[in-house]
């Protein structure tokens, strides 16, 4: 009856014991791979640079930030251009093109990875939206004097001046105002959606530092992070090795690597198929604009695009070290059984 409720805690603690090291070990080579695609992909900006022009989102930026800032503008009935009207809003994304996008943020991404890489003490980001702008401000005036010139004359007020009159507003144009009055006024109006100039330390948080202050150390951490791939692999080997040297048998050690660095490799080699699962997962329940969620969803398709390559290489190279342990502890074993047995 004893024998019955016996509990083998040497057995069990033993199993438990080779359950969290082959875990550790399932962990340890994931990350491994996930650090080495960090390594070879999100720390390089030539990198970075083609997986954004491959996206959505040059060409769909604009139209996201067009209708976030007029939304804000009208909102807010600070804007006395009607940034509702779909020429106005073609005037705006013809001016502020995926050209324009696609050089400003290259400037951006150089100017962070510079920081990034220890080849700047900040950030190098000096963005100049001064001609696009004035470009912005004459096309906007050329409209405004076309919707001039296709109101009709009334009598109104003449102490009311071509600089107080809004042309988008009103019914009639003064008889004593000029369509070419307006234009002029227009273009030299404040009406641009962009400030001139940006650099890093216009990027500031709630109590006024430039942002980039509150990351001072993420230059030294981007180093670090470089090294992670090789600590992680020594880990690993160290991991194998101690499983293997406690196990009952160098067979069966084998063996039980042999399980748990088959996991691993599958569970890398499908991380690009989860990857893309999920974000498609999240992006069907995200409240976003269509052109909001084509960015989000093409950027990551472009990531994983590259990712996935080495995501499942890193997979069979592990699943073929697998087979490899396998076929070796098999190996031993037969020789093993081929040694005649003394009888005592």
């Amino acid at each position: 009856m004893k024998e019955l409720f016996a509990v083998d805690l040497k057995g069990l603690f033993r199993g438990l014991y080779f359950s969290i090291l082959g875990t550790a070990l399932v962990f340890c080579l994931f990350f491994f791979a996930y650090f080495l695609v960090f390594n070879l992909i999100t720390s390089k900006p030539g990198k970075v640079k083609g997986i954004v022009e491959r996206s959505s989102l040059y060409a769909d930026l604009p139209v996201v930030l067009y209708d976030q800032v007029s939304q804000e503008k009208v909102e807010n009935s600070n804007s006395n251009i009607p940034l509702r009207d779909p020429e106005i809003r073609q005037i705006v994304l013809d001016v502020y093109d995926p050209q324009f996008v696609q050089s400003n943020t290259e400037k951006l991404i150089d100017g962070i990875y510079g920081w990034l890489m220890e080849e700047t003490s900040s950030p190098q980001i000096n963005l100049d939206f001064n001609e696009k702008n004035k470009e912005f401000a004459n096309k906007i005036g050329k409209y405004a004097e076309k919707r001039a010139k296709e109101l009709p004359v009334c009598g109104v007020d003449r102490t009311q001046s071509s600089e107080e009159l809004n042309v988008f507003n009103v019914k009639c144009l003064p008889a004593h105002i000029s369509p070419a009055a307006v234009r002029k006024d227009i273009a030299k109006a404040d009406n641009t959606l962009l400030d001139s100039r940006l650099n890093a330390d216009d990027i500031k948080t709630n109590d006024g530092r430039p942002l980039h202050e509150t990351f001072a150390n993420l230059p030294k951490s981007f180093s670090v992070i470089k090294n992670v791939p090789i600590t992680l692999f020594i880990l690993a080997l160290i991991l194998g090795g101690v499983a293997i040297y406690f196990s009952k048998d160098i067979i069966s050690g084998l063996k039980r690597v042999s399980r748990t660095v088959l996991l691993a490799g599958v569970l890398i080699a499908l991380a690009p198929v989860i990857f893309t699962y999920l974000t498609k997962s999240l992006l069907s329940k995200a409240s976003l604009s269509d052109e909001a969620i084509n960015i989000f969803r093409t950027l990551s398709e472009e990531f994983m695009r590259d990712a996935g390559k080495i995501y499942h290489l890193s997979g069979a190279l592990f699943i073929l070290i697998a087979v490899g342990l396998y076929v070796y502890a098999k190996k031993i074993e037969r020789e093993t059984d081929k040694i005649p047995k003394v009888k005592s």
